[in-house]
């Protein structure tokens, strides 16, 4: 069989030459970028999803610290106070007069379901905890004084009331001021921190007044007006200062770098005289 040359030639010569750019390097780059886009939509999606959880569990706190406060602050003024001013008038209704008990049952607060508090805060664990065994404490003490109280009325009806049940009955009322003191100064503290929570780091909009703690300390002005005095509360406020991390939204690393810019400007400034510099040449002039 023979091969005509003069054939071979004309057909290399139509054979269609590749478009690297058009057939390859754009095909392939669209395929890369669809890819990492499709992967950047799934994180930013997963990531909102989480974020979507974390609000709706900070939601689920706020309210449950705001209520906690706010039956703690009602506990003392309509009932622990009006028993304590009882025992000046008439000692014994004041050691038969009923208690109930502190409702705590709906602060189930379980610090395993919040650790991603720490990540903002590392004093919120521990808080809390402390707040947990307060509130037991105090649930504890409420229940001896109303034991107290159930076997005074006993006797009173029997005739066998003593000086010395009247004398362990204030004591019991004393030992339930001690341990209801300091659960409402964690109370108080825990929804202060976490107001500051929610407007640093889920206040996305910015919006004033994101949680207000004004209308409680407004609701029980007589016990409130001076508790952000009181040594424990200071402390305990002072400590969360000095463990927030700063917020990571976009607006928030603007105005931290830009900060760190007017540091830095500011150093250079003082070291090299600059500020003085100037203010001689605008004397001069």
């Amino acid at each position: 069989m023979s091969i005509d040359v003069s054939d071979v030639v004309i057909n290399i010569g139509k054979v269609p030459q590749t478009n690297w750019l058009k057939d390859a390097i754009i095909p392939f780059v669209s395929v890369f970028l669809g890819a990492i886009l499709a992967h950047n939509f799934n994180i930013n999606r997963d990531n909102a999803k989480k974020l979507e959880e974390l609000c709706a569990k900070m939601n689920v706190l706020c309210n449950k610290s705001d209520f906690l406060l706010g039956n703690l602050m009602s506990y003392n003024e309509f009932l622990v106070e009006k028993i304590e001013a009882k025992f000046n008038e008439n000692v014994i209704e004041a050691v038969q007069n009923p208690i109930f008990l502190p409702d705590i049952s709906f602060f189930n607060v379980n610090i395993e379901n919040y650790s991603f508090l720490s990540t903002y805060n590392s004093r919120f664990l521990y808080l809390i905890e402390q707040l947990n065994q307060q509130l037991q404490l105090l649930l504890s003490c409420a229940q001896t004084y109303k034991r107290i109280i159930e076997n005074n009325a006993i006797k009173i009806d029997s005739g066998n009331l003593q000086e010395q049940d009247i004398q362990n009955t204030i004591g019991a009322l004393k030992t339930l001021r001690n341990s209801l003191e300091p659960t409402i100064e964690f109370a108080y503290v825990l929804n202060c921190q976490l107001n500051k929570c929610c407007s640093k780091y889920f206040n996305f909009l910015y919006l004033e007044n994101f949680q207000d703690i004004n209308f409680i300390k407004e609701s029980y002005s007589k016990y409130m007006s001076q508790i952000d005095e009181v040594k424990t509360v200071k402390d305990l406020n002072n400590s969360f200062e000095k463990f927030w991390i700063y917020p990571l939204n976009f607006p928030s690393v603007i105005a931290l770098k830009w900060r760190k810019i007017k540091f830095i400007y500011r150093f250079f400034s003082s070291y090299f005289l600059l500020d003085r510099t100037f203010k001689h040449k605008k004397a001069k002039k």
